[in-house]
């Protein structure tokens, strides 16, 4: 009786990843369809995702609320309350791993909560954000109006995910807006797909392309007339050429020392 219930979650789950219809080959990133995916699957690589969805909502099973993919070498897979991203390489899933073990205590970074690696089956399950960027067929949208308050502290937040991350030698690699999600009013680094080490006595790319992705967004993307001073704002940093997350996260307490909590 207990497998056929089984079976039949895992028949549940996998359909509604096919009925996506997102044109993957979900067998890249582990066993659970038919060849020509069409059919679901119950292999030892669905029992383990039914595993790590029990482990995230107290042992129950229960099925995703939205399916999509990170530069096409991750499987996401989105519920209520976590999320699970399943790789298509043991060599991403330890990379990425390895960084968010490490920087679990920050609140500034995506907070892992379980991780696996069981044959052909790599996957982690973090907390849910929300992503200040969101596309649709009418292209890339923000979240919400973004005035120059918010702006100061969406820096101000991702200055102390780029210091910790650097001073544990690690570089982001894709510090764009795409990347940051918002959690309990705090904006939070996430995908850290293309993370890699920070190369020594060189300058981290995370806060150029912060910076840039900054113009882009408030220039292309935010529906609101963005202030003149938001602008000025980033020129200076630019002109900055800040090294790391240090030197962000210095430079903005003491320029803005109203933006630390009281």
């Amino acid at each position: 009786m207990f497998d056929n219930i089984r079976i039949k979650q895992a028949y549940e789950i996998i359909q509604f990843m096919i009925d996506q219809d997102y044109g993957l080959n979900f067998n890249r990133f582990f066993h659970c369809t038919t060849l020509d995916n069409t059919k679901p699957l119950y292999t030892n690589s669905v029992e383990k995702l039914l595993q790590l969805i029990e482990a995230n909502n107290h042992g129950q099973v229960v099925k995703p609320t939205k399916l999509t993919t990170s530069s096409g070498g991750v499987l996401i897979l989105i519920f209520k309350n976590f999320v699970i991203k399943i790789f298509d390489n043991y060599k991403t899933w330890l990379k990425v791993t390895n960084v968010l073990r490490q920087t679990y205590k920050s609140n500034y970074i995506i907070k892992i909560t379980y991780f696996i690696s069981d044959n052909y089956f790599h996957a982690i399950s973090t907390e849910k954000l929300v992503p200040i960027v969101y596309y649709d067929k009418y292209g890339s949208h923000l979240i919400k109006k973004f005035d120059h308050k918010l702006v100061l502290k969406l820096f101000w937040n991702i200055s102390h995910a780029l210091q910790e991350l650097h001073e544990l030698g690690f570089e982001q690699g894709d510090c764009t807006w795409d990347n940051i999600g918002e959690i309990n009013n705090r904006f939070v680094l996430f995908d850290f797909n293309c993370v890699h080490r920070l190369r020594t006595y060189s300058n981290s790319s995370d806060i150029s392309q912060l910076i840039r992705s900054s113009k882009f967004n408030l220039t292309s993307v935010n529906k609101y007339p963005t202030e003149q001073r938001t602008f000025d704002f980033l020129k200076i940093l630019q002109k900055k050429e800040l090294k790391n997350g240090h030197e962000l996260y210095n430079f903005l307490n003491f320029t803005f020392k109203y933006l630390k909590p009281k």
